[in-house]
Formats: structure tokens, C-alpha cells, sequence
């Protein structure tokens, strides 16, 4: 019992943002690196996503936007 529930299962969580832009752009982007070791040996988990959206005003009634999300 004690070698399953005796670890304090950690988890860290790092987070990196960037947004920019002027009058007719907006750019945003951010990456994050999860990692939890887990209750029980060889269950952690390790996550890594990013993401990424512009925003373009054309004119002041079509504004065009595009996003990715990656996992």
C-alpha cells in the first residue's frame, strides 16, 4: 500500500503568453507544458499545447480572424 499512496504526486504547470498588435491587427499566442507525476508508479502525465489566433480589421465591418490550437 505504502508504495502506491505514499507519493505526494506533484504537478507543475508552466504557462508562456504573447499578444501584439496595432489599430487593424491583433496577434495572440501561448504555449503550455503540464506535467503530474501520478498517485502510482508509471501513471503520470506529461501535456504540451499551444495556440495561436490573429485577427485582421479590413475595413470596420469585415473582420477576418483565424486560430489554431495545437495538442
Amino acid at each position: 500500500e505504502g508504495m502506491f499512496f505514499d507519493n505526494h504526486a506533484p504537478s507543475y504547470q508552466t504557462l508562456l503568453g504573447l499578444s501584439a498588435g496595432n489599430d487593424k491587427t491583433a496577434l495572440f499566442a501561448s504555449a503550455t507544458n503540464q506535467r503530474e507525476t501520478g498517485l502510482a508508479p508509471n501513471t503520470g502525465a506529461n501535456l504540451t499545447a499551444g495556440r495561436f489566433n490573429v485577427d485582421y480589421s479590413a475595413t470596420s465591418r469585415l473582420k477576418l480572424s483565424v486560430g489554431a490550437n495545437l495538442t
